[in-house]
């Protein structure tokens, strides 16, 4: 009985110890000037796709860079395949 009972504290020091070590990771902070997203403030160009399934929006600007945009229901029903349009960048709300 005693060796079951070792056995069970080592099991629960074990479980203790590997649990404190997860509980004790802390998350990097979120530094947007540390970025490896090269993506201007503002976007000036063209709608050249609408995918309101996944709320995004893909802008072309007229050097034939794309773009993709996240944006709200309410946004993407008044958006039309080709128009003008001028998208600015928010910081991600991870952050």
């Amino acid at each position: 009985m005693t060796m079951r009972t070792s056995l069970w504290a080592w099991v629960g020091l074990v479980l203790v110890l590997w649990t404190g070590v997860a509980v004790g990771q802390v998350k990097p902070a979120c530094d947007p000037q540390q970025s490896t997203v090269a993506t201007p403030e503002k976007v000036e160009g063209k709608v050249v796709k609408v995918d309101a399934a996944i709320s995004k929006v893909i802008v072309q600007d007229r050097n034939g860079r794309t773009y993709e945009f996240h944006a709200s229901p309410e946004i993407l029903r008044d958006i039309k395949l080709g128009e003008p349009i001028e998208a600015k960048l928010r910081p991600s709300p991870s952050c």
